[in-house]
């Protein structure tokens, strides 16, 4: 999820704000985000298991992708794919947060970790999808 999400970033930093400015974001906000996850994995074998900076790391992601999808204006057609993996991504931690009990008892046949992947798996497919349908904005030229 983390490094699902932080691409999705990256991509929306890049095309609504300045292109090099996602080309150059990409990798650090990549391996921040695993950074992230080692970090849980790490504390969770110190008996701790502290998710503070996997919680933290898309905190601000979280309220400025919504800001920048709504006040900036797209550079391609088709960005609105952007606001639907978003979407996808939102429901994912909204089933990250629900647990397993609450969603896997309404019909015992998923667990809610594994509907966080496939919301996750959704949101990620959208991009790839997205990307050689989209063309130039004429009005942002």
């Amino acid at each position: 999820m983390a490094v699902a999400f932080m691409s999705l970033f990256a991509a929306v930093l890049g095309e609504r704000i300045d292109v090099r400015l996602g080309t150059r974001l990409l990798v650090p906000l990549v391996v921040l985000g695993i950074a992230t996850v080692l970090y849980w994995h790490w504390t969770e074998w110190q008996g701790r298991g502290d998710l503070r900076p996997y919680y933290f790391a898309p905190f601000y992601p979280m309220l400025a992708l919504p800001l920048l999808l709504l006040l900036l204006p797209p550079r391609y057609r088709r960005s609105a794919d952007l606001s639907i993996a978003l979407g996808w991504y939102v429901l994912a931690k909204v089933c990250e947060h629900l647990g397993d009990c609450p969603i896997y008892e309404l019909g015992h046949v998923v667990s809610d970790h594994t509907r966080k992947h496939l919301a996750v798996a959704a949101g990620a497919y959208c991009i790839p999808r997205m990307l050689p349908r989209r063309r130039p904005d004429a009005r942002r030229s």
